[in-house]
């Protein structure tokens, strides 16, 4: 991978280069073919620097790899179907990755990257790649290579930088026109926010029927249009652009020669009152004996239309305006956009220093600093604010060269207004299917007017939306019924979110009131939301005595009214306590029960008539008849405040088995435990059946082993050495699986261990987990190694004693036999 060539850059290139980004951009604007642009884009790039191949990969989702989706100079075959990796030992995978562009000048020589699967056979030599989106979501990669060896110069990879800006914008753009077309789908489900004109034409495009709301949009009675040609000379139709209808482009006409629906057709209208109205219009060949008739449906989109026309000016504004700068950042090239942005013509501008025509400039940090950083390092940088001077807020991306820096900026103060305007819209949007509960909804304004309203409970009660919006709640509701509301509705207005309960029409109603707030968290408006509950609450009602009661029926029940005196028992509760229902029932439940426990329940019961917690559990001691004890357990319930005798119901369950099985399950765990963490010189663990650790404890944790912590909830492949674990692994296996005992050496940590492993089986026989010791042996195995040291020196020394004792007897023998042969 190399750097940027520092070669000077030809100005003519430059502008070529710019006018190849303002083009595609123009393009964007105009077109909403994404495709289209995409393949005019690598073909673009392809021809301004001169390569074979030119490609666009959109990343996959996770993104770990990409689809090459458009290609120019790849086999078509191999266009939306090769998957690209986009790791960083790739190139594309690199500027995926880092957001910077990556140079190849000799990928014969190049080690950092691998070669990807569709260079093969392709000779492919040098190439640069830069991502398509921002740093935090890429979309994916935009690269062109050659089969020549060529140096990419800076210049070039801010000329691909630019197709790739430009392309990231109209992504966004399809993007957001997919949500607005999601958001019309969802506002024509509910008609009441989002009215639909209807109109049935003939074949000559004569209005046969024409409803109400198409009156309202078009400005005229249904009597008017009935009979009227949909493209009458008072209507004025015209298309998208403001021009009148070439024959053929008539909505009934298309349909016509289609044969088939039509959609989104945007048109134009004339009202009687002369206001222009713009129409989002569908089209659909009418079923029935006359096949010319087409049912034509369209809405009112003269706002989307406004802030579309005012975006796309924007945006035409802003991709063209250009200036260029020296290394002592005196201006060399200004175009026209820029001239009209800054105020200044070229010829006042050219060999003049930025810093001393604007010298405010030199005064904000984030600019003087981006400047001499793209100059110093040779990469782009970006800053946005809002700048006095000129009025006006700047978003601008310096660009570095070797003889300056080129700057290309754009007015965004009225694309910020817009943004802010159709989040606004979104928002409302948002709020409302966010908190929408099957009921009805309704949008209301400082002056508690419907703005709108919708839902299925108007339909269930025979009321027209019209009927409710326009008018106050003051018109729409009773006075009894609106003094206990229309608080509420003031309230969200304030900032606050309400819900409350209300009988309204021998319905019972839940309802919300919601602040709807615009970006800057202001509230802008009021919503109400409203379910009808009524069926739930008689019901509710109805069984909430009885349910209570019912819950237990196999433990002691018990009813108390306000006095804690016994309004009902039943048999078992009696029962546990030595008593008849009979002698129970009038008397206190001091009789069974201490003061100070009939307190604490009552604290229980009001806390949790608070909290809304239906069941508090309490543990007591219950005096028997024979003036004994029982140890049980309670949950108590709040009962519906319309009878007196019946306050609160209880449930109690004899805990006295329980209880011994605690005291015993805990004196044995407390022995194990005992046990366990004094085990001599090591330690003991329980594992789960994956080879996690869930207990351990012993003597040496915190010095030989890791402290508990570190231990519990990992696996035991992953807490020891690979040679342990490879010892290890198979022992505790054969455990949990093949429910074997079994133990092992084995050595970590600078200590020898011995491990043995068992396991542990429910009172089933099944294996639920594993049981491990493991002692330390490292004093026995180095008593062990100096024993076996010894047995080697003795039979060493031994040997040498043998040796010498051969030796010496042959030494002797020789003088023997010389004095024998004398005698």
């Amino acid at each position: 991978m190399s750097s940027f060539s520092r070669a000077d850059v030809d100005l003519g290139t430059r502008v070529r280069q710019q006018e190849v980004v303002t083009e595609l951009g123009r393009q964007a604007l105009r077109e909403d073919d994404l495709d289209g642009l995409l393949d005019d884009a690598a073909a673009a790039v392809a021809a301004t620097l001169d390569t074979e191949f030119c490609g666009v990969i959109e990343s996959l989702p996770g993104g770990e790899e990409g689809v090459l989706r458009v290609g120019v100079g790849w086999p078509q075959e191999l266009v939306g179907s090769t998957r690209v990796p986009l790791d960083p030992d790739s190139q594309a995978g690199r500027a995926f990755e880092s957001g910077d562009p990556v140079v190849v000048e000799d990928r014969h020589a190049e080690t950092q990257f691998s070669r990807p699967e569709r260079f093969a056979d392709r000779d492919v030599v040098s190439g640069i790649s830069v991502a398509v989106g921002s740093a935090d979501e890429p979309w994916g990669v935009l690269e062109t290579h050659a089969t020549e060896r060529q140096e990419f110069t800076g210049q070039d990879a801010d000329f691909l930088e630019g197709v790739a800006e430009v392309l990231a914008a109209a992504i966004e753009n399809e993007r957001r026109r997919r949500r607005l077309r999601a958001e019309r789908t969802f506002d024509e489900r509910i008609a009441e926010t989002s009215p639909v004109g209807l109109a049935v034409l003939d074949g000559t495009g004569e209005i046969h029927f024409a409803n109400e709301r198409a009156e309202e949009i078009l400005g005229r009675a249904r009597s008017e249009l009935t009979g009227t040609s949909f493209d009458a000379p008072e209507l004025d139709l015209v298309d998208s652009d403001g021009d009148p209808l070439a024959p053929g482009q008539r909505t009934y006409e298309c349909v016509l020669e289609a044969e088939e629906p039509v959609y989104d057709l945007e048109r134009g209208v004339r009202r009687t009152d002369g206001e222009r109205v713009w129409l989002s219009v569908n089209g659909a060949p009418l079923p029935g004996d006359d096949p010319g008739e087409v049912v034509v449906a369209f809405e009112d989109v003269t706002e989307h239309h406004r802030i579309e026309t005012e975006l796309e000016t924007v945006f035409g504004r802003v991709t063209d305006a250009f200036y260029a700068l020296d290394e002592e950042f005196r201006f060399t090239l200004v175009n026209e956009r820029a001239e009209q942005l800054l105020q200044r013509s070229e010829e006042e501008l050219l060999g003049e220093r930025l810093w001393e025509v604007f010298p405010e400039a030199a005064e904000r940090d984030e600019v003087r600093e981006s400047f001499h950083d793209a100059m110093e390092t040779q990469r782009p940088q970006s800053y946005e604010l809002f700048f006095e001077p000129l009025d006006f807020r700047v978003e601008a991306t310096v660009y570095p060269s070797e003889s300056g820096v080129s700057v290309y900026f754009r007015d965004v103060t009225e694309r910020e207004r817009n943004e802010r305007r159709l989040e606004e819209s979104e928002r409302r949007y948002r709020t409302l299917v966010e908190n929408f509960p099957n009921g009805a909804v309704g949008l209301y304004d400082e002056d508690l007017e419907y703005r709108a309203v919708g839902g299925e409970l108007l339909d269930a009660r025979d009321v027209e939306p019209a009927d409710r919006v326009g008018h106050s709640v003051h018109e729409v509701y009773p006075d009894d019924l609106l003094e206990e509301i229309e608080p509420y509705f003031h309230t969200a207005l304030d900032g606050e979110e309400n819900a409350f309960e209300v009988e309204y029409n021998d319905r019972y109603v839940h309802a919300y009131t919601l602040p709807v707030r615009d970006p800057d968290g202001e509230v802008t408006a009021g919503m109400l939301v409203v379910q009808d509950v009524t069926e739930r609450w008689e019901r509710e009602r109805e069984l909430k005595r009885y349910e209570t009661i019912v819950e237990a029926v196999d433990d002691g029940v018990y009813v108390v009214d306000e006095d804690s005196n016994f309004t009902m028992v039943n048999e078992t509760y009696a029962e546990m306590l030595g008593y008849s229902p009979e002698e129970l029932i009038g008397e206190s439940a001091t009789k069974v029960v201490d003061e100070a426990v009939i307190e604490h329940i009552n604290e229980l019961q009001a806390a949790s008539d608070e909290d809304g917690d239906d069941r508090p559990k309490i543990e007591a001691e219950l005096r028997t008849a024979d003036g004994g004890s029982v140890p049980v357990e309670a949950t108590f319930a709040s009962l519906p405040d319309d009878d007196p005798g019946w306050y609160r119901v209880g449930v109690v369950r004899d805990v006295t088995e329980r209880k011994e099985r605690d005291r015993a399950l805990e004196k044995s765990e407390r022995r194990y435990r005992t046990l366990a963490e004094h085990f001599p010189n090591g330690a003991v663990s329980v594992y789960d059946h994956d080879l996690r650790c869930t207990l351990v404890e012993g003597a040496v944790l915190g010095e030989k082993l890791p402290v508990a912590d570190r231990l519990e909830r990992r696996r035991m492949p992953d807490l020891f050495p690979d040679e342990a674990a490879a010892d290890l692994e198979p022992l505790f296996r054969a455990t949990v699986e093949d429910g074997e005992t079994g133990n092992t050496t084995t050595a970590f940590g600078g200590h020898n261990w011995k491990v043995w492993a068992t396991p542990l089986r429910d009172a089933d026989g099944e294996i639920f987990a594993g049981l491990s010791f493991a002692q330390d042996i490292t004093d026995q195995v180095e008593r062990e190694q100096r024993l076996q040291d010894l047995v080697e020196r003795l039979e060493e020394s031994n040997e040498r004693l043998e040796q010498f004792a051969y030796a010496a007897s042959h030494d002797l023998q020789e003088p023997l036999r010389m004095v024998s042969s004398y005698l």
